[in-house]
Formats: C-alpha cells, sequence, structure tokens
C-alpha cells in the first residue's frame, strides 16, 4: 500500500482542510498519515477503518525547541517508510518538515501544495518566506495549486499544476428545510434578509470592512441580519467593532459549525471581503447553493461560476451597500466553469494527481 505523510490539517473547518479531507476520502487504498499541530478531532473519519495515524508536535511559533526535538524524532523513526508528502502551505515562513523529507526521511516525491495567493502582514511570515523561497524550489518534486492566481504568486518561474478545489454541489444545492433550520436555530425571522459569511476570524478575510458596510446596510435596511460563520482571534475585536457601530443586535457570530452547508440556504446573499484568496472554498460552495455573491478584488476570477455574483474593491463600501440591495437568487445561473469544480470529478483527479489506482 502506497504511504504518504500529510501536512496542513488542522482542526479548523477551513478551506485548506476541506480540500484534504475530499482529496483523502477518495482514496481508501492510500494510507495517508497526518503530522499535526492539534489532534484533529474533526476529522477522525480519515483514520478510522485504514490504520492511518496523526502524529501532534509542539506548535514551532510558542514551542521552538520542543517542536525541533518532537520533528527530529519522527523523522528518525520514519527513514524511507513514506512514498509520497503532500506539503499543503499558504506561505513559504515554515518548511522544516519539507526539509526533514529530503535530508532525513528520504521522502523521494515531496509535492508542495499553495493554498493561497497572499501572505499575512507579518513581518517574520514575510521574511521567512522570502529567505525560504529557493529552498522550497530545491526541496520539492512536485507543485501544485489551488488556482492559477495562486500559482502565479508562489511559483511564478517554475511549471505547476492548477488542483481544483471540489465541492459537493448536491449537499451544497439550497434547501428549504436548511433554511428554516438555521433561522430557527438563531431566532431569524424569515422576512429577515441575511448578510451571510463563512471563514476564519482573520485579518485575511477582512471582516472588519464587512461590519462595516453592513452597518450602512443595516441603516436602509433595519430588518437586515449579518451572519458570520467561522471562529478565530479576532472575535472579540469584531465584536467591540459592532457595538461601536451599533449593530451589536444585527450581528450574529455563529462559531464554527459542524453543518455549514446549511447556512448557505439560509443567507439571502453571500459576502467574501477577503485580502487575498487562493481560489475560497466558501465562494464556491455558495455559488452552488444558487445565492448571489458578492466578492472582493482580492478573491481570483477563476472562483466565477454563476452568471451573477460581482466583484467590489473594499475600497468601494456605498458598491457594496448597494450590491446587497440588488441581491436576489432569482437570477443566480451556474456556468460551464462549474462543472471544473463538482465532485463527480474526485475520483478521476485523485488518482492521476497520486498516481494510484483505486481498486474496485
Amino acid at each position: 500500500m502506497k504511504r504518504i505523510l500529510v501536512w496542513g490539517l488542522s482542526n479548523n473547518r477551513a478551506g485548506t482542510e476541506k480540500v484534504i479531507e475530499t482529496y483523502c476520502s477518495s482514496l481508501p487504498d492510500i494510507h495517508f498519515d497526518f503530522l499535526c499541530y492539534e489532534y484533529p478531532e474533526n476529522y477522525v473519519h480519515l483514520l478510522h477503518g485504514k490504520d492511518c495515524k496523526a502524529t501532534v508536535i509542539p506548535i514551532k511559533i510558542k514551542h521552538p525547541v520542543a517542536n525541533c526535538i518532537e520533528l527530529r524524532k519522527f523523522s528518525r523513526s520514519h527513514v524511507g517508510y513514506y512514498d509520497a508528502l503532500w506539503f499543503n502551505v499558504n506561505d513559504f515562513s515554515n518548511i522544516d518538515l519539507l526539509i526533514e523529507a529530503s535530508n532525513t526521511m528520504r521522502i523521494p516525491r515531496r509535492i508542495v501544495h499553495m493554498h493561497n495567493a497572499g501572505i499575512p502582514n507579518i513581518m517574520i511570515t514575510k521574511v521567512f518566506s522570502r529567505l525560504n523561497y529557493d529552498k522550497v524550489i530545491r526541496l520539492g518534486t512536485e507543485f501544485w495549486a489551488c488556482s492559477k492566481a495562486a500559482g502565479e504568486y508562489a511559483f511564478p518561474t517554475i511549471p505547476y499544476a492548477v488542483v481544483p478545489n471540489l465541492v459537493d454541489d448536491t449537499k451544497f444545492a439550497y434547501s428549504q428545510a436548511n433554511r428554516l433550520e438555521i433561522r430557527t436555530r438563531h431566532a431569524i425571522q424569515d422576512s429577515t434578509f441575511v448578510v451571510g459569511s463563512t471563514g476564519r476570524l482573520a485579518p485575511q478575510k477582512n471582516y472588519s470592512f464587512l461590519i462595516r458596510a453592513f452597518a450602512k446596510f443595516h441603516t436602509d435596511t433595519p430588518d437586515s441580519l449579518l451572519l458570520l460563520v467561522g471562529e478565530g482571534d479576532l472575535l472579540e475585536l469584531l465584536q467591540q467593532q459592532t457595538k461601536e457601530l451599533g449593530v451589536q443586535n444585527a450581528v450574529i457570530f455563529a462559531g464554527q459549525q459542524p453543518d455549514v452547508e446549511k447556512y448557505y440556504s439560509a443567507f439571502d446573499v453571500f459576502a467574501l471581503t477577503s485580502l487575498y484568496e487562493g481560489l475560497s472554498v466558501s465562494a464556491i460552495e455558495a455559488q452552488f447553493n444558487g445565492l448571489p455573491c458578492v466578492l472582493s478584488a482580492g478573491v481570483p476570477r477563476e472562483a466565477l461560476i454563476t452568471t451573477s455574483s460581482v466583484f467590489i474593491s473594499t475600497d468601494e463600501s456605498d458598491s457594496w451597500v448597494k450590491a446587497f440591495a440588488n441581491a436576489t437568487r432569482k437570477n443566480v445561473k451556474l456556468t460551464a466553469h462549474a462543472d471544473l469544480f463538482r465532485i463527480s470529478n474526485l475520483k478521476e483527479i485523485a488518482e492521476s494527481l497520486f498516481e494510484y489506482q483505486v481498486s474496485n
């Protein structure tokens, strides 16, 4: 059985984790092990039945010495064990595992998979990503990106493969039952217009702008509500912002949800104000749900799969307000480009990527 070591799985219900889950689930005949900073409680189904394991090591930024010791211990105990490393990253600030995979574990196939088309405005992340870039290119044997935008950002001078973020379009299709369930869960009236978004409460998602734009919209449309699904370090700051703008009673922070697919049906418009995205799984999911989508200029045009989604700069808050006011599900139609992201392509793409034929 082929053995693959996976880096990039956390306990978050976020885009990178969804991609890992989707592809690993489709290849039951491959043994996937996961090296993580936390035990992936939300993804234990990837371990059951295949003797796969998740090994947790201390996070480097908080425990650099312990991280180094445990990573070296893991590497030395797995020399020659893995056929491939699937190295999922959003930046190149920490490539220790890639180095160990090449120098110590002697993993012959080392796949570097970029999931972003930008980098956080954090000095240490920027500096180390720049310093590590040449090593990444030298140590990696294959380079994948979730979109052309992410590929051009991360691998501008070398060949790379675009690996689509696939979505179960039937699972995310609009459901009146789901709409009623979620609105009942959060005590939202059927007449209330809901602006919704899903994602981490992190600087990249630019939710402070979304809250400001919603506050303007709420002034003109009092029977409206902003519903944010996700968790993150900015929760308290964003909650404070809603109080300062006087919309604390019109904004719901729903936290991380195991049934996020149901929330799209409860929305009336989907908003994504990100500063940058590799592709955005959530934007694809929302469009498969039939939602009108208002997307920032930081979202690649490759994420456009309907005729009614619009891209607006986050310098133009009034334009966002107008887009919310004009949003309707009535005219949302999928384009042919949507076929690229359908889950029906999964087995063929996964087998091709990992060079493995699934047994019948």
